[in-house]
């Protein structure tokens, strides 16, 4: 448990930050909810809390709901935030921060012009109250609190926004003239041309400080000097002036006084002059402006420094005003735009790796040090963002790694609304820091399909970010909802629906439903309709055509996607299934390749890569493949639960344990758990296997592989029954089928559907299986193993002796076959004794 303060933000948006960054609360959930509430309101009851969030539960239910959703909050947040006193419940006040109290503290203390930054916007608007627990409505009560309080915070601010305009009525005398000269009309004329003034300054400033090679610093110097320093001057002398006409009033004529005010008040300086002299100050700087301007042409430096080979880059949150909240959300907005840019262009220059965001969130990365310390990069993008009225001032900065100085700057202002020209600003920018050409077809994949709704565009950069990390399901259910609501701001987002219908077919890998596999293919129905020519587009329905079974033309699919985008690391990952699914090896193997090129620091890339290999027989390049998995991401529970498998083959057994239990440890997940079981049913622990096949099935139980490793270990460990057997195996027909049903060339759920039907008496059936699977996966070691072991199941040993004895030839482990339980018969025959010796002899010659 930490102890950072959590930041809560209900005004304008709805968000948990530690540390700037946003947490993964939903607004639309039951503890987002519950932590406003605790935090506005103060010390509650649980009473209160139940019969205001579940009134429909009978109390003790209620009660079981409050604790289980207190320690849900509680683990999101990973801080113990809740104090309990009796039956009373309250937020720590020093562990929280939330703008309501902000606001409370700015009137309390008479700062109503503090308000204004506070208040951005209504009090949970933008929270979906009708999505309220699993897309219920929330209670009324609940709803009708955070109306009132919804009004009673606008109300507020419109009250403040009075005070601080006029102030109290009750000023007498020289503060009360100053009140009533700042009402005047000639001071606010003095106040609209300072501030023209003020403006010209900065601009001038900006531009001699670049085009000079003067520090920072000097730019503060400069603009203090000019926007800040001479009107004080004039202010203050006027203010003495007034105090020098105050004395003298009161006392009657002439006594010891300020002497400079004296004078100013013999030359009887007037507001009109004041007026004046900003209004010439205002004038010559903006045409100050104008001038430098004109002669610093584009303000890029002549030289700039040369760049390594090699460019390992870290992006780095902007510098602006802490606690902003717009600053906030278009530092992350920024930010999401320049990781993405930088991850869809890696290999296209030279050497270009881009560390992911998330690893950056992970490690809690604040410095150029830091990420060279933590990542190994040489390159760190950072700068500075700042809103001028309604534009954004953006200042990119590329800054050495290692020694902490800026190589390198851009400066560019866009509209702050305007989504689409931050994106091609950003690329123009990251093009002259980092040397990059892209051009033609690949400039024209990042900027295409884009929305020119900023808050749309966070959202789905957001859901880019979830979806990366499509291994938890939890981070895809994210994703769908950032995807949905940035659709909802702009239902033509091309790109936006074509993260839709990709989030819905991971999630049908992760749970196999077929409603999400039909969602997305409407979804990308839809986009081909909008956006025909997004790399993008094509891209999700290649990956749709492979999960159902339609290889061939999922290749003409991703081959258009690559005419459009020729470096899209997506299309080679896509393009290389396929082949792979169409049992050219050599063409998969070359695609997987330039994914891992284009993309090397995307762990995704790597584990479909070890994949590969696995399948493939190359265990030790596949081994090198899943370890730089968990080396990109350590706490990805998939990269771990398939490394300690192909620990298992490599005959690692120690190696094997520790890499699956640390996937369990990070998320308890039916891949790996199966995986340890089956590790233990081959050293005949079968009361171990069948315990880890059983918790497997609680997590998913539709998961025909573990089904039918369980009916596999019933069968052959004599543990768990005749009935159990006969129910795991239905299983398996009834899930196998289903997925064949969907992708007929599924391999994997031919061969454990041949199984089961030896089981149940039905060897026909089963060599029908076998024959199809053959006919699908003719290179795949594995399969040819399961293929051998079903024929001897079957009492078929010449079929046995002829599919391992290919299995062994093509690298199946021989350690696999002397450790299976239900072959030693076969073991002992003479040809399968030579095979193996044979293979013993090409491993270690």
């Amino acid at each position: 448990m930490t102890g950072s303060v959590i930041d809560v933000v209900t005004l304008g948006r709805a968000a948990v930050l530690r540390n700037g960054r946003s947490l993964s609360v939903s607004p639309e959930s039951a503890e987002f909810l519950l932590l406003v509430f605790l935090a506005v309101e103060g010390s509650v009851s649980r009473q209160r809390l139940r019969e205001l969030f579940w009134p429909h539960l009978p109390a003790e239910e209620g009660d079981d709901r409050l604790t289980e959703t207190l320690e849900r909050l509680e683990r999101l947040l990973e801080t113990d935030l809740i104090r309990r006193e009796g039956d009373e419940m309250r937020v720590d006040p020093r562990r929280l921060d939330v703008d309501v109290d902000q606001i409370r503290s700015a009137m309390e203390e008479g700062r109503p012009w503090d308000v204004f930054s506070i208040y951005r916007g209504p009090f949970l608007e933008v929270v979906d109250l009708a999505r309220y627990a699993e897309g219920e409505s929330a209670p009324e009560e609940l709803q009708s609190w955070v109306l009132a309080t919804r009004d009673r915070l606008a109300s507020t601010a419109e009250r403040a926004r009075m005070q601080a305009a006029w102030g109290p009525e009750t000023h007498r005398g020289f503060w009360g003239r100053l009140v009533r000269e700042v009402r005047s009309r000639s001071v606010l004329y003095a106040t609209l041309l300072y501030l023209g003034f003020a403006g010209g300054s900065i601009q001038v400033s900006s531009v001699l400080v670049e085009n000079t090679g003067l520090p920072d610093s000097a730019f503060f110097v400069v603009l203090a000097l000019l926007a800040v320093g001479l009107p004080l001057v004039v202010i203050g002398v006027w203010i003495l002036e007034e105090l020098e006409k105050e004395r003298t009033a009161g006392a009657g004529g002439e006594t010891p006084g300020f002497k400079v005010g004296k004078l100013l008040a013999r030359t009887r300086l007037r507001n009109v002059h004041l007026v004046s002299l900003l209004g010439v100050l205002a004038l010559v700087s903006v045409t100050g402006w104008f001038v430098v301007q004109w002669g610093a042409g584009t303000g890029v430096p002549d030289a700039w420094a040369e760049l390594p080979q090699e460019k390992g880059v870290a992006v780095l949150p902007f510098r602006g005003e802490e606690g902003e909240v717009f600053r906030e959300a278009l530092n992350h907005d920024l930010v999401e735009t320049i990781n993405g840019h930088l991850s869809r262009v890696e290999g296209l220059q030279g050497t270009l790796w881009v560390v992911p965001q998330a690893d950056i969130h992970a490690h809690e990365t604040r410095t150029a040090l830091d990420a060279h310390r933590q990542f190994g990069v040489n390159l760190v993008v950072s700068g500075s963002v700042q809103r001028t009225g309604d534009l954004a001032e953006v200042t990119m900065e590329l800054e050495d790694a290692r020694a902490g100085e800026v190589l390198r700057a851009s400066r560019f202002s866009v509209p702050v609304t305007d989504a689409r020209q931050l994106e091609v600003r950003v690329l123009d920018g990251l093009s002259d820091l980092l040397d990059l050409e892209v051009t033609g077809p690949d400039r024209d994949a990042l900027v295409t399909g884009r929305t020119e709704d900023r808050l749309a565009h966070g959202l789905y950069a957001q859901g880019r970010q979830y979806l990366e990390r499509f291994e938890r399901e939890q981070s895809v259910e994210y994703g769908i909802e950032l995807f949905r609501r940035a659709l909802d701001r702009d239902p033509e987002y091309v790109l936006a629906r074509a993260g839709l219908a990709e989030a819905y077919l991971k999630r049908y890998e992760l749970t196999r439903d077929l409603a999400d596999l039909e969602r997305g293919r409407e979804a990308v129905a839809e986009t081909l309709e909008e956006g025909g020519e997004l790399a993008a587009v094509h891209v999700t329905m290649g990956l749709i055509r492979v999960a159902t079974g339609q290889p061939e033309e999922a290749t003409r699919v991703f081959r258009r996607a690559l005419a459009l985008e020729p470096h899209s690391a997506d299309a080679h990952l896509g393009l290389a299934e396929a082949y792979q699914e169409m049992g050219q090896m050599k063409d998969a193997e070359t695609h997987f390749l330039r994914a891992v090129e284009l993309r090397p620091g995307y762990w995704g890339g790597h584990n479909h890569l070890g994949r590969f290999y696995a399948q493939t027989g190359h265990l030790d390049d596949a081994a090198g493949a899943f370890s730089t998995v968990v080396e990109l991401a350590p706490d990805n529970h998939r990269g771990w639960a398939n490394l300690g498998a192909v620990r298992s083959y490599q005959g690692d057994r120690d190696g094997a344990e520790a890499a699956l239990r640390t996937s369990i440890a990070l998320l308890p997940n039916a891949h790996a758990l199966s995986n340890l079981a089956t590790l233990y049913f081959r050293e005949g622990q079968y009361g171990a296997a069948l315990e880890n096949y059983e918790r497997a099935l609680e997590l998913d139980d539709r998961d025909y592989e573990v089904w039918s490793n369980l009916a596999s270990a019933i069968r052959h460990g004599g543990v768990g029954g005749e009935d159990r057997l006969r129910e795991a195996c239905e299983r398996v027909r009834e899930l196998a089928q289903e997925h064949l049903m969907v992708n007929p060339r599924g391999v994997d759920a031919m061969t454990r559907l041949a199984t089961c039907y030896e089981i149940l008496g039905q060897p026909d059936n089963a060599r029908v299986m076998l024959r199809r699977a053959l006919d699908a996966a003719p290179d795949d070691f594995s399969i040819l193993f399961q293929v051998g072991s079903i024929y001897e199941d079957l009492g078929d040993r010449e079929q046995a002796v002829r599919w391992i004895g290919e299995a062994l030839a093509r690298g199946y482990p021989v350690r696999e076959l002397e450790s299976s339980p239900g072959l030693a018969d076969l073991r002992r025959d003479s040809r399968i004794q030579d095979a193996m010796e044979e293979a013993r002899e090409r491993t270690d010659p």
